[in-house]
């Protein structure tokens, strides 16, 4: 009878302890919810106010509420003498082309560390670690003499360092290490190629973890300033472009049409998470072993 109490009075600690920390938990991200509430809140009635009301109003509500803030960010917005439509095309084509590639050429280069044994993959494996190791900012200078020696500074051609088998995308290699070996030798079977079981047999079972990765990329490379502004001067973009209209404006800027500007530069990576966050909570990939 004492152990059986002894279970019932640790069953019920538990069960406290657990109501507690749920609730701290759930108290914790409400108030980082209120933060990021609060952030974009004020900067939503911010971007409605008129150039010389900001600084005497900063946390009251605008005078008069200027929707067309957002209509001219499009025309006040510069950057290098390029408007916000040539900053937004810019975005797109860095966004969309530099990820796609990246993901493209990474799954490839997984698939075959994965799968394949070929003299030097411990060699390779061994350079992979070696990339992550290094920080990103220590890198900076040498990379920045590297795209000059190769001609690749300040031109579109900048995207063909997209194409990175090696390095964070590694984790790919576990994700295919993880599909079976018997779609591979059914596809052999059949006649099929290494090229065309990768492309109709192993790719298509990676779309769920490939798509996650790919919208984390997205959203990253679209936020990203800094790149374009050391290696893409000519090619300034949305997010990089709101940097560099602030600072060539100096005192001029024209606060709410910069706070409109940046609302607008959120609102693509924002749309494709909310759309997608399941892939992030899911990023797992099919199968088709039955039996």
């Amino acid at each position: 009878m004492s152990n059986i109490r002894a279970k019932k009075l640790k069953s019920k600690n538990l069960k406290k302890c657990s109501v507690v920390v749920t609730a701290i938990g759930l108290t914790i991200f409400a108030l980082y919810t209120l933060t990021l509430a609060v952030s974009f809140g004020w900067t939503f009635l911010s971007s409605l106010k008129a150039k010389f009301e900001y600084p005497t109003n900063i946390i009251g509500l605008p005078e008069k509420w200027l929707f067309n803030n957002y209509v001219k960010a499009f025309t006040e917005l510069s950057a290098g003498g390029n408007n916000a439509f040539v900053m937004l095309a810019n975005s797109l084509w860095l966004s969309l082309a530099g990820p796609t590639i990246s993901i493209f050429t990474s799954a490839m280069a997984s698939y075959v560390m994965a799968k394949y044994k070929f003299p030097g993959k411990s060699l390779i494996w061994g350079i992979m670690i070696t990339i992550m190791i290094i920080p990103v900012y220590g890198a900076t200078a040498s990379t920045y003499k590297m795209y000059g020696l190769l001609g690749i500074y300040d031109s579109p051609l900048i995207l063909i360092t997209s194409v990175c088998g090696l390095g964070g995308n590694m984790m790919m290699i576990a994700a295919f290490e993880s599909v079976s070996t018997t779609f591979m030798e059914a596809s052999f079977l059949d006649g099929a190629g290494h090229a065309k079981t990768f492309f109709y047999v192993i790719l298509p079972q990676m779309t769920g973890l490939l798509s996650a990765l790919w919208i984390m990329a997205f959203i990253t490379e679209w936020n990203n300033y800094m790149k374009p502004i050391m290696y893409l001067p000519s090619f300034p973009t949305f997010s990089s472009g709101l940097y560099i209209y602030q600072i060539q404006e100096g005192r001029k800027v024209n606060m709410p049409i910069l706070f409109a500007g940046t609302l607008l530069c959120t609102i693509p990576a924002l749309s494709l998470f909310v759309t997608f966050q399941d892939k992030f909570l899911n990023m797992s990939y099919g199968g088709g072993i039955k039996g």
